[in-house]
């Protein structure tokens, strides 16, 4: 069996058992559930997702999916493990590397894919590449880590250097073992999940299955994988990747990416200069003027602005953690939130009142409700819905519209076979997502 498993923010797992057929598997953090089966809402294969109670690194994630295979009897299962951010922009060179790597890893090595350095970034970790092993990589002789300026330099002039791109190729079996000989706390902690997840699921037909983790997976070493096993192993190997990649993981790499213009500006959107030069600027909803400046990046979306110099957008993940420590909601709630029946946009908030793009999926409906303190106008922008108020039903078309008051049971249908877009006005003395009492719901929420 061949699979893909995903893991946003952080680690995609590919499958690769012997039984043959394709599986994806995903493991996320719970949040991220309705996202996931959004994105795999048109995957016609087999696949099943693996929610975190809490995120807690790559460790513990690639040891759960390897877990996960030696309970559904697939020890031998090779993963194919890829950070969820990165850019290939040769797939069928793509395809190779894993090829190649796949191979290596069928005699018990723990295989990384490494990208030969243009550039002094600091930004990555490094392999230094050891002896030989045959026409398909190297043994790995040591890994650095985000090194100073002056060392990334002196790596790429000594052309022994490779940047480690985070995909990693291993057999379950041997994932687990070399975490057991390294970090044996983590991998008892994992052995003692085996009997909560074997009764959460039916290993045998696991596919298209949500498996929720127990809660002692958060207590879990917050450890990440290379930190925890590849810089202590003995079986580490790389082969090259050849196809183009970047792990998308500052607005730097993206810039790269995009087209410039005769100022080597990269512009997204509305956006207009004069005299700017070197800057990537990406405007989400409304006009963005930049007079004068450099090598900045200015990202704008609808909840926040950020400014920062390109060459210390990888620092941005320290002012979200900031703003996480003040519980800014910015920093806390996407203004687009995913649900099973589809998703909903926060356009505008005020005292007493709150407005939403709700997108309903063909065939999909919001649960049977009511709500204790607010009432709810729908206006149709695109699309058919069926309405229900109080057992009765009504249908609405475009730039028809609705209300629904305070206490009455009701609930959102898309009978039609493409979106149905409404915008929703709630006005009350509470407009919290908590206000919801659901009396049916398909998703058993």
């Amino acid at each position: 069996m061949q699979g893909f498993c995903f893991y946003p923010t952080n680690i995609t797992i590919f499958l690769k058992p012997r039984r043959g057929g394709v599986r994806i598997q995903v493991i996320t953090n719970k949040d991220y559930l309705y996202f996931v089966q959004a994105a795999l809402s048109k995957y016609k294969g087999e696949y099943s997702i693996v929610l975190e109670p809490e995120s807690r690194n790559t460790a513990p994630a690639i040891g759960v999916a390897s877990l996960i295979s030696l309970l559904n009897n697939e020890p031998d299962s090779l993963l194919v493990i890829l950070p969820s951010d990165h850019f290939i922009q040769d797939e069928n060179s793509f395809a190779h590397s894993i090829s190649n790597a796949l191979e290596l890893a069928d005699s018990g090595l723990l295989v990384t894919l490494g990208i030969h350095p243009t550039y002094p970034e600091t930004g990555y970790g490094y392999i230094e590449v050891g002896e030989k092993i045959n026409s398909l990589g190297f043994k790995v002789k040591r890994f650095e880590e985000k090194p100073s300026l002056d060392k990334a330099r002196s790596f790429i002039n000594s052309k022994k250097y490779l940047w480690n791109s985070g995909i990693l190729v291993g057999s379950s079996r041997t994932i687990l073992s070399e975490i057991k000989q390294h970090e044996p706390t983590l991998y008892s902690q994992l052995i003692s999940m085996s009997e909560d997840i074997r009764s959460t699921v039916d290993l045998g037909s696991i596919d298209e299955k949500v498996i929720t983790l127990p809660e002692c997976y958060s207590l879990s070493e917050n450890l990440s994988f290379d930190y925890a096993v590849l810089e202590k192993t003995g079986v580490a190997a790389v082969t090259e990747l050849k196809s183009g990649w970047s792990d998308l993981g500052s607005w730097h790499s993206v810039y790269d990416l995009e087209t410039k213009d005769e100022n080597q500006n990269a512009v997204v959107g509305q956006v207009e200069t004069i005299e700017a030069q070197g800057c990537y600027i990406r405007s989400e909803t409304k006009l963005v003027t930049a007079v004068g400046v450099h090598d900045l990046a200015i990202i704008e979306n609808d909840d926040a602005v950020l400014v920062a110099p390109l060459k210390d957008s990888q620092k941005v993940k320290n002012m979200v953690t900031r703003l996480r420590k003040k519980n800014r909601p910015e920093a806390l709630v996407s203004s687009s939130v995913y649900r099973p029946w589809g998703n909903y946009k926060s356009l505008a908030k005020g005292l007493r009142f709150q407005v939403k793009k709700l997108t309903v999926s063909p065939g999909e409906c919001l649960s049977l409700q009511l709500h204790h303190h607010r009432a709810e106008h729908w206006i149709v922008v695109s699309g058919t819905a069926e309405v229900t108020i109080e057992g009765e039903k009504q249908i609405l078309t475009e730039n028809e519209s609705i209300f629904i008051p305070l206490g009455f049971k009701h609930r959102l249908t898309n009978p039609g076979k493409i979106p149905l877009v409404v915008i929703e006005v709630q006005s009350g003395s509470y407009l919290g997502e908590d206000d919801i009492c659901r009396f049916e719901d398909k998703y058993e929420r």
